[in-house]
């Protein structure tokens, strides 16, 4: 329960930060922003493979 609490908190944060950088960006760049960002985060990594794995995983 701890770590779904921390998870959504994490997610809220998330959300905040591409909520304004978004008008920046196309669509697309702030997704892919927001999705490596969480890759990052859920993977606890930052290497190009890990976060994509991650990805790609169903």
């Amino acid at each position: 329960m701890y770590d779904t609490t921390i998870a959504a908190k994490l997610l809220g944060q998330l959300d905040s930060f591409l909520g304004r950088i978004s008008p920046h960006f196309h669509k697309p760049v702030a997704r892919f922003i927001g999705d490596m960002m969480y890759g990052i985060m859920a993977e606890k990594d930052v290497k190009l493979t890990s976060v994509v794995r991650l990805k790609v995983q169903p």
